[in-house]
Formats: structure tokens, sequence, C-alpha cells
């Protein structure tokens, strides 16, 4: 049993780090797929690039925004 308590066992302030780079991360994504969703407005016959646009902005939107609350909640759980 005690190789699996250390196996799950809370890590450092450190690693909070890794979800503010992520979150950093999904901004970036987010600012790309926000960008090819405004060129794809001005080109002629982009319905099809479009709603890949959307969907990518989406999903940046979202791994932004779960990567914030993750990084908040780690920071305050460590205090």
């Amino acid at each position: 049993m005690n190789f699996f308590n250390s196996l799950m066992a809370p890590l450092g302030k450190n690693y909070c780090i890794l979800f503010y780079v992520f979150g950093i991360f999904g901004a970036l994504l987010v600012l790309l797929s926000f960008g090819g969703l405004m060129l794809g407005l001005f080109r002629k016959n982009s319905g099809y690039v479009m709603g890949t646009y959307l969907l990518a902005l989406t999903y940046a939107l979202i791994i932004y925004y779960l990567n914030r609350i993750h990084y908040n909640i780690c920071k305050a759980a460590l205090r």
C-alpha cells in the first residue's frame, strides 16, 4: 500500500507552474484561433474553414479556462 500512497501523494508548489504554462499555451491558442477566424471572415469561399476555426477557438477557450481554474485551485490549496 505504501507504493500506491506515494504514487498519489500531493505534489509541491513548483507543480502549480505546470498549470500556469498550460494556461499561457491556451491563451496563445485562443489568439491564434481568433486570428484565423478573423482572416477567414475576409476570405471568399471559406465556409468550411470558418467552422474549423470556430471549433478551434471554442476548444482553446475551454483549455485556457480550465487551466486557469486549476492554477488558482493549486495556489489556494498550497497557501
